[in-house]
């Protein structure tokens, strides 16, 4: 049985993988920021996981003695400060998280002789072309792109793996910003849809299966790899998500509004030989997810 270190429990990935990792019959410990009794509340997240309690990512200390007080086969760094948080205006937190914990935590997994996992983000593409493969040269414009660039590992770092890509989800706890939980706030409401707007993304669920597959595959490449799936429009996106979950919501169709950030899974593919799911497979298993979300208006 393989020991997996998980870095942020309680976000839209971390508790993703707490869940089903377990399942899939991994040895799974993960770190929160306070101390764990103050998740009480989400024990049915947490029951399979050995929790540990007052993990500061911006103290290298703390980050060294966890990854280092259990050998584990595999370390996956599930921290970030995404564009949608008022936190990722503050540069020095941005850089903090999102670009330097990521080549600290591989050289302390190197260290450790752990494997590290990392995930980055489509966002280091500026969207104004689409259809983008790991050779392309970046061009982030933003904070968030830049810093997310940044903390990228590259083949160099021969303990770390960087899976580029995008995830849609449930949220556990507040502040709930992602699509998902803002679609969901607006039922009974009407909202537009950017059909010009291309995603190649795929669900936390699906996420957790991609983990597992690395976690369990005789190559293990590093540097930096696209996961994608099918390219899809938001527009059509949130029509499927809608019919699906039988939600009373009226979208209309913008075709003003342009971003295409998708991206070319070359090098992933031929590592592990996967393919993602359809949409309609992903939003369903997403819509079905039994697990007691709270959505707040």
């Amino acid at each position: 049985m393989q020991n997996v270190l998980i870095i942020g429990a309680t976000g839209m990935l971390g508790h993703k993988l707490c869940q089903r990792l377990p399942e899939m019959g991994f040895k799974v410990s993960a770190t929160v920021r306070n101390d764990t009794s103050l998740y009480a509340d989400y024990s049915a997240i947490f029951k399979a996981v050995n929790l540990i309690g007052n993990v500061d990512v911006l103290d290298d200390n703390s980050v060294q003695h966890t990854v280092k007080q259990q050998e584990y086969d595999f370390v996956i760094n599930c921290v970030g400060i995404i564009k949608q948080r008022k936190s990722a205006e503050n540069k020095l937190l941005s850089i903090a998280i999102n670009a330097y914990l990521p080549h600290k935590l591989a050289q302390i997994c190197e260290e450790a002789r752990s494997k590290l996992i990392h995930i980055s983000t489509d966002c280091v593409f500026d969207g104004e072309r689409g259809l983008y493969h790991e050779s392309e040269e970046t061009n982030a414009k933003d904070v968030y792109g830049l810093t997310k660039l940044l903390g990228e590992t590259d083949v160099e770092e021969t303990s770390a793996i960087t899976l580029r890509t995008s995830i849609i989800g449930r949220q556990l706890v507040e502040p709930k910003l992602s699509l998902i939980e803002w679609f969901l706030r607006q039922n009974g409401k009407t909202i537009k849809g950017f059909n010009k707007a291309i995603y190649t993304g795929i669900t936390t669920e699906e996420m957790a299966r991609v983990i597992a597959l690395v976690m369990n595959s005789q190559n293990f490449e590093s540097g930096t790899h696209h996961v994608a799936s099918t390219p899809i429009s938001k527009y059509d996106l949130l029509i499927r998500l809608r019919d699906i979950m039988k939600l009373d919501i009226k979208i209309e169709k913008d075709d003003e509004f342009f971003c295409d950030r998708s991206l070319i899974m070359d090098s992933f593919s031929k590592m592990t030989g996967y393919a993602a799911p359809s949409w309609d497979e992903m939003l369903s298993e997403l819509a079905n997810d039994q697990t007691p979300y709270t959505t707040n208006n």
